[in-house]
């Protein structure tokens, strides 16, 4: 008994190993890989694509970009698990973070601004240009501020403990997931789901198509407040960017469909109940055909007669006139 507490006490003790980052820090740099990553990809790789490397026109041209644009997305992806701090709740805090704390605070921030050139404009009588350089530091100080108090507020949420709670909680529902839920259980209808799931966004992609095409064509511009003549490049190509958002958002809710614990959990409940079911045999089924269809063809025939009889009868009585 001694000899084995001994081999126990002289085994070494590994410490677990605890994230150096906190669950608010890991959001912001996750915030800030997921944005730098978004415009690298969309905005600075085809930028250099076209103007530095000056590869345009032709198919093999946009074949190369759409090549070189998926590669990068793929490895942006995988150095996710390398680059960010696995924190609890570090998904669903970058979601906050990209969702709430910038694009959302970039919307209301961008109207905000446009609200008060256009206030300036109907001040000056559409001469904003004869404000000089007070413009422009309007401008920074209006849109300045208002963004360091919204990043502020969104720092200070994401510091909460009560609502770093949350955020676990929301990870914890598994929408930030690519896992498969019970991977051996329920294989046949799952798949069957996710199947007609895919139909149904495949039809609705090759039906909207045309409207995406006709309302989001050309190239997207905002005008930036308080300059004259100055606009932010948004998407180059809006029809194609708006179907690709659409489409990869449907397939993670398809995915995430058949793989949440309550959706997966009654598909795996129903797939072994229909496992209890005692099918009939290829004989018996065909007997039951033969009397269906038997059993159908007399009581046709037998209401044919009985309503040739009572039409006879009743023309006859003159109830029914020709």
């Amino acid at each position: 008994m001694a000899v084995a507490v001994q081999k126990e006490m002289d085994e070494p003790q590994l410490r677990p190993i605890t994230p150096t980052l906190g669950l608010a820090q890991a959001s912001l740099f996750g915030t800030l890989y997921i944005v730098l990553g978004l415009l690298g990809i969309y905005h600075l790789l085809p930028y250099v694509w076209r103007e530095v490397l000056h590869f345009q026109g032709g198919l093999l041209d946009r074949l190369g970009l759409l090549v070189c644009l998926g590669c990068a997305a793929g490895a942006w992806i995988y150095a996710w698990k390398y680059i960010v701090p696995a924190v609890e709740g570090v998904k669903a805090g970058v979601a906050f973070g990209v969702l709430i704390g910038l694009v959302s605070g970039f919307l209301i921030d961008y109207l905000l601004c446009m609200l008060v050139d256009g206030f300036l404009y109907a001040v000056t009588r559409g001469k904003p240009d004869t404000m000089g350089i007070a413009r422009p530091l309007i401008g920074i100080g209006i849109g300045g501020g208002f963004a360091f108090f919204w990043l502020r507020m969104t720092w200070r949420y994401l510091n909460a403990p009560a609502f770093q709670k949350q955020l676990v909680a929301i990870e914890n529902q598994g929408w930030f997931q690519a896992d498969i839920y019970k991977r051996g259980q329920g294989r046949l209808i799952r798949r069957l789901t996710l199947l007609s799931a895919l139909a149904l966004i495949f039809t609705g992609l090759v039906h909207f198509w045309p409207v995406i095409q006709k309302n989001f064509s050309g190239v997207w511009y905002w005008p930036m407040p308080f300059m004259t003549n100055k606009f932010i490049p948004i998407a180059s190509a809006p029809g194609i960017s708006v179907t690709l958002v659409l489409l990869l958002a449907a397939l993670w809710v398809a995915h995430r469909l058949v793989n949440a614990a309550p959706m997966a959990d009654f598909l795996i409940s129903t797939s072994g109940e229909m496992n209890k079911v005692t099918w009939s045999t290829r004989i018996q089924i065909r007997k039951d055909t033969i009397v269906v269809l038997i059993v159908t063809f007399i009581l046709s025939a037998y209401l044919l007669v009985m309503d040739v009889f009572w039409l006879v009868l009743l023309r006859f009585l003159g109830v029914i006139k020709h």
